[in-house]
């Protein structure tokens, strides 16, 4: 892969072949998914947890359930 000054979240952000492997984009997978895990688990029936759980994700979305399924190779 050429390199062009760019890191590779900044080539995936852009659409752009990157290499999943990279140790950047590694640490905020395993960021992303401590975000999961401590999301996940916030009651229906307790709004106030769950809007104190959605400020830490930044936005979620109407389904407000994330999902853990994403593997790197």
């Amino acid at each position: 892969m050429e390199n062009d000054g760019r890191s590779m979240r900044e080539r995936m952000l852009a659409g752009d072949p990157y290499l999943a492997d990279d140790p950047e984009l590694g640490e905020l997978h395993l960021r992303a998914m401590d975000l999961v895990a401590a999301y996940n688990p916030c009651s229906a029936r307790d709004p106030r947890e769950q809007r104190r759980r959605a400020a830490a994700l930044g936005r979620v979305g109407r389904l407000r359930r994330a999902h853990r399924n994403i593997i790197f190779a």
